[in-house]
């Protein structure tokens, strides 16, 4: 069987890459530091990764991002 892609899919395979235990952060819209704690691939073969928010407003809550919504942080 031949597996066919969406252009959204392959754009989230070809986003940077994570992996757990990296500090990141959301690059645009609403300020949302973190660090990655799971890292999945949706059934329809997109990566996805789960951020433990670390800012002291809202520290704990857990966000999904695709990889082109994170940027690395120190």
């Amino acid at each position: 069987m031949i597996q066919q892609w969406s252009l959204a899919t392959l754009r989230g395979m070809m986003s940077q890459s994570f992996k757990v235990g990296d500090l990141v952060r959301k690059r645009a819209g609403y300020e949302y530091p973190g660090i990655i704690v799971s890292v999945f691939t949706t059934r329809a073969g997109a990566v996805r990764y789960v951020v433990e928010a670390d800012h002291p407003g809202f520290a704990g809550m857990l966000h999904i991002f695709n990889g082109e919504q994170l940027e690395p942080r120190a």
